[in-house]
């Protein structure tokens, strides 16, 4: 991996890893909140409650995709076919959505991934982030998740 490290350090990059996940949850949150406003009773409380996991969970997904993949660079393209790859109990015939994920990523609240020079392609700000990344998220094999470290 030839990233080169800024002058970010281990608990700079924690903090800015933590903030963002908790910055994405709470847009999902309100996101889906909003498309169920008229929705109160148990059974649309459930559907809201497992929406909301489903968001998530294929957003971890792309971030750990993101944290493993080998390339210097990399496109849309390449992390749906990895999660599609390493998860495919949840991504059989579905848009996966990745854009959304890798936008959340790159914006100045995470500040996460960068775009290349020629804006074609993301790339990690800092390599510190893919071991973090690796660290806070755990999956086993087939892809099922383990609860957040």
């Amino acid at each position: 991996m030839s990233d080169v490290p800024s002058d970010l350090t281990a608990e700079g990059a924690r903090d800015a890893l933590e903030r963002f996940l908790n910055w994405r949850n709470a847009k999902v949150q309100a996101e889906l909140k909003w498309l169920q406003a008229d929705a109160i009773d148990a059974s649309n409380a459930r559907s809201f409650k497992s929406q909301y996991d489903a968001k998530i969970l294929r957003r971890d997904q792309v971030l750990f995709c993101v944290a493993r993949i080998a390339n210097e660079e990399f496109k849309y393209s390449d992390i749906e076919a990895m999660v599609r790859e390493k998860f495919p109990e949840t991504s059989q015939g579905k848009a996966l959505n990745v854009t959304t994920a890798l936008s959340e990523l790159a914006e100045g609240t995470a500040g996460i991934l960068q775009r290349n020079s020629k804006r074609d392609a993301y790339m990690l700000k800092d390599p510190i982030f893919r071991t973090l990344i690796e660290k806070k998220l755990r999956f086993r094999e087939g892809g099922q998740s383990i609860p957040w470290a």
